[in-house]
């Protein structure tokens, strides 16, 4: 079972934890521009800019990725 999901809030989508709800990512448009989004992760209660992105699926798959390589880790848990 995917311990992540995807919840759509406006124009943002939210990449949270289903067991307590944990925000870990974020990507939403830059500013009022509809062809440029931004990916981010929070981690430490900060969030850390992954990239800019063409479409919203790539911005979504740059968060998992991340999200997921650094759930593997010995050093972090997620």
């Amino acid at each position: 079972m995917n311990k992540f999901k995807w919840h759509q809030s406006g124009f943002n989508y939210l990449y949270f934890r289903q067991e307590d709800g944990l925000l870990v990512g974020l990507c939403h448009p830059l500013g009022n521009q509809r062809d440029i989004f931004i990916a981010k992760v929070y981690k430490e209660n900060t969030d850390h800019l992954i990239g800019q992105y063409i479409s919203m699926d790539f911005a979504r798959k740059a968060v998992e990725r991340y999200i997921d390589e650094r759930s593997r880790t010995l050093l972090e848990e997620l």
